[in-house]
């Protein structure tokens, strides 16, 4: 019954984090069982401010032992930066990892760093979040192997996009599952437009691929955008000259792009912007 009730309230904080009740209740179904703090960061994040009381538990279990930093750090960071940027500076520093991890993790080979780079795109799982971890150790390859590899988002030519919504409608089913997957692809960046052809009365096929475009963009990011996400917050956990470079360079892109927001709320949360 409270694993019901728990999900429950995790549902309603991604769903409607404004509500009066979400941030009471997921608060009270931790302090029931704190052993589900681990499954409640992404919610916690959702919450942001209103989820202060949440806090101390943080940066409680940020500082408990190495094991539970390999796979729980990253997220736990994530959340408090989201409650309390004031609370979350230099927290990377003062969790409980020892020299001896520190000094196993400090350097990576090439053929790691590729390794790493691939786990990034994993999504909301411990190995992307471990590379995360180990990434933000190793920043002397680090930083210059991210510089090479990131991108500011850039917003697609008009005309390419216009191929891509009438190839929505082409006779060949293989042309219309290309433009499916290219524009699932550029996400958020063609979303004005995806509206503006819905509104134009497709037709049912075009009309249902648009529909289910459009409702993709409230999940899951593509791993290419989950990739760049994830290496936004190994810049921000860095946090030298460099890496800040990196990220001004990243929050130069199209406004309305994933990568631009998370590149502009770290520098945010760094007092650099």
């Amino acid at each position: 019954m409270y694993l019901e009730r728990f999900h429950a309230v995790l549902t309603l904080c991604h769903v409607d984090p404004d509500h009066p009740l979400a941030a009471r209740r997921l608060m009270a179904m931790l302090e029931e069982d704190p052993s589900r703090l681990s499954s409640a960061t992404d919610a916690l994040a959702a919450l942001g401010p209103r989820a202060k009381a949440a806090v101390p538990h943080l940066l409680r279990a940020l500082t408990i032992s190495d094991s539970f930093s390999v796979f729980h750090y990253p997220p736990y960071v994530k959340a408090l930066q989201r409650i309390d940027p004031q609370a979350s500076k230099g927290v990377w520093g003062a969790a409980g990892l020892s020299p001896q991890t520190r000094a196993a993790n400090g350097h990576r080979s090439p053929a790691e760093l590729q390794e790493l780079w691939r786990d990034l795109a994993g999504g909301n799982s411990p190995k992307a979040y471990l590379a995360v971890w180990k990434l933000s150790l190793a920043d002397q390859q680090s930083v210059p192997f991210l510089r090479e590899r990131l991108r500011p988002s850039q917003a697609p030519p008009p005309a390419h996009v216009t191929k891509l919504l009438a190839d929505l409608d082409s006779e060949k089913f293989a042309i219309r599952e290309k433009a499916t997957q290219q524009l699932t692809d550029l996400a958020e960046l063609v979303e004005s437009a995806l509206c503006e052809q819905l509104a134009s009365k497709p037709s049912p096929e075009v009309r249902r691929r648009m529909e289910h475009l459009l409702k993709a963009l409230g999940q899951e990011p593509p791993p290419e955008q989950r990739r760049a996400c994830y290496a936004v917050q190994v810049l921000e956990a860095i946090g030298n000259a460099e890496a800040v470079q990196i990220l001004e360079k990243l929050a130069s892109g199209v406004a309305s792009a994933r990568l631009t927001k998370e590149a502009k709320e770290a520098l945010q949360r760094q007092g650099k912007r």
